[in-house]
């Protein structure tokens, strides 16, 4: 899509950008974008071969061992119990249950005081957690936002999910830790969080829809400036085109007219063209 507006002396060219620079890539990321995919690379890089490695991982980092280790003595999760071995009340066993076997196993065996053996246990049990659980532990310190894919004939992504079952599916969680919050505001401010997390996602998407634009700015047949990398839909794009033109010539952008096939030398030459034409016509008349 290229675009052109005329304001004497000035000339506004909009053009896609096809150079796009991924924004995740770009240092000011406030939220770590964390995905998983079998064809496509997306988010942030990471080391983790899966969510359940990303999200243990995540609790060891944000969250209290005691909270965590608390959590597990008093058998929060649905798959994992802790309590006194039924021979010897003074052992307890650490017990995993499979829905294949309909059984429950013993995995580990401790002497109390339990607390003595904290960080071996929470190692023990974090893996055998579902990810709602661990998802449930992280909630107090983290905000986390799941990231949802639709994939046809192109790919678009957010945080609420797509209608088409087939196509669509989630590949991962956009996330800020409490501490990256209060660094970035002075205070935990959550919803303000959350807000920041979805556009780094709305700009992200973008991004992966090929949503980006840049401009050149002629005064006469002479490039003054120019600017690329703006994403979004073309009404959030004017507005930030606008922000950078000269005062004089600002409302240049409220005149774009879409012109579809014209490659960016056509449609100079196009414009100008027209330009000259008129003037030939101007001195004939004279």
């Amino acid at each position: 899509m290229q675009m052109a507006a005329k304001q004497t002396p000035y000339t506004l060219f909009v053009f896609e950008d096809t150079d796009l620079i991924n924004p995740r890539e770009e240092s000011d990321t406030f939220g770590k974008m964390m995905c998983w995919h079998n064809r496509h690379s997306l988010g942030d890089k990471h080391e983790h071969k899966n969510p359940n490695e990303f999200l243990i991982d995540l609790c060891d980092k944000t969250v209290p061992k005691d909270e965590i280790f608390q959590m597990i003595i008093d058998n929060r999760f649905e798959n994992l119990w802790t309590g006194p071995d039924e021979e010897n009340n003074e052992e307890y066993n650490i017990k995993s249950y499979s829905d294949v076997f309909d059984k429950w196993y013993t995995e580990a065996t401790y002497k109390p005081p339990l607390e003595d053996s904290k960080d071996d246990i929470i190692d023990l049990a974090l893996p055998f957690l579902e990810i709602p659980e661990l998802l449930d532990i992280l909630r107090d310190y983290n905000v986390i936002l799941p990231l949802y894919l639709y994939d046809h004939s192109g790919l678009t992504m957010n945080t609420v999910g797509f209608s088409c079952p087939w196509d669509s599916g989630q590949v991962g969680w956009i996330y800020a830790t409490h501490d990256d919050i209060r660094n970035e505001y002075g205070s935990l401010d959550v919803e303000k969080a959350e807000n920041l997390l979805c556009a780094e996602v709305e700009v992200y998407d973008y991004y992966l829809k090929g949503q980006c634009y840049g401009f050149k700015l002629y005064e006469g047949e002479k490039e003054i400036d120019s600017c690329f990398g703006f994403y979004g839909d073309m009404a959030d794009v004017s507005k930030h085109i606008k922000e950078h033109l000269p005062s004089e010539c600002k409302h240049i952008v409220d005149t774009l007219e879409y012109e579809y096939d014209e490659s960016e030398n056509e449609l100079f030459n196009l414009v100008f063209g027209e330009e000259n034409e008129d003037e030939d016509e101007y001195e004939t008349e004279i």
